[in-house]
């Protein structure tokens, strides 16, 4: 699913197009997503976007009265496309926005395409203080996640350190791709018990998740299935992942072979050699 470097990139893509600009219309193609999508009257149409932000893996377009909080659920994406081009058959709604230039008006058309339909379209008039935005836990790439930070939360838990990373109410979006390669960065084993890790350790896991998720976002995400980021481009970080879906692959640092093993209903990853 799109993780927090799919929704940074599909962030950073969008703004330059629509950040500035005005919802002119929209057209719902599919209401039914994870829960229904407002009604048409009820979205900020003739206003001004002021600004697109990211809270963990939610986008929120902020308009003077209200914001669209959106998820891109587990194969959703965002992207911009030519008036002319033919609706996809997952294309559920389409934003329609323009922006006046010196001598014209610039349409632009953003299409919101999600095959399972387990992201969400949804209104609010405070997104912090929203269900889905205000239990998240710290941003992985802020000054707030830090080797104390880590420390301090994992003292007394028996969970598995990757199960740890996970926990969106602690630390929000890093998700099973990068907590994985995260904690192969760190020389950690994904099941170690989060109170055996020691303060080195606690750092060493921080600045790998922040190393990771950066690159991540340099290089547009991971494409495992169908997410193109906003400008229809697709991910090209999963040529760098060093373990994750490697099982029975060779080790890119010492050739051992990578292991693999189900935590809590997802696949964990690990070099049994750089990971003891």
């Amino acid at each position: 699913m799109p993780e927090l470097p799919e929704v940074e990139t599909t962030k950073r893509a969008l703004q330059p197009w629509i950040c500035g600009a005005q919802l002119q219309t929209l057209e719902i193609h599919q209401s039914r997503l994870r829960w229904p999508v407002p009604m048409y009257r009820d979205f900020p149409l003739k206003q001004t976007l002021h600004s697109l932000q990211r809270r963990g893996k939610y986008l929120i377009f902020y308009f003077p009265q209200t914001a669209i909080l959106m998820h891109l659920g587990m194969s959703g994406s965002l992207r911009i496309v030519q008036d002319t081009e033919p609706r996809k058959k997952h294309d559920h709604l389409t934003f329609i926005f323009s922006r006046i230039n010196e001598s014209s008006t610039q349409l632009i058309m953003l299409r919101y395409h999600d095959p399972r339909r387990f992201g969400c379209v949804l209104l609010t008039q405070d997104p912090v203080s929203h269900p889905l935005i205000k239990n998240l836990g710290v941003e992985p790439l802020s000054n707030q996640f830090s080797p104390s930070f880590l420390q301090q939360h994992i003292t007394q838990r028996a969970t598995s350190i990757k199960s740890i990373l996970m926990q969106a109410n602690f630390v929000t979006g890093i998700g099973n791709i990068y907590a994985n390669e995260a904690l192969f960065l760190a020389r950690v084993r994904p099941d170690r018990p989060a109170k055996t890790i020691s303060q080195k350790e606690a750092a060493c896991i921080t600045a790998a998740v922040k190393t990771v998720l950066t690159r991540a976002i340099t290089q547009g995400g991971t494409t495992l299935r169908d997410f193109v980021s906003g400008n229809n481009h697709p991910g090209y970080f999963q040529q760098q992942l060093h373990v994750y879906g490697r099982a029975g692959s060779a080790c890119r640092i010492c050739q051992h072979p990578v292991q693999s093993e189900k935590q809590q209903g997802r696949s964990s990853f690990w070099c049994g050699k750089c990971q003891q």
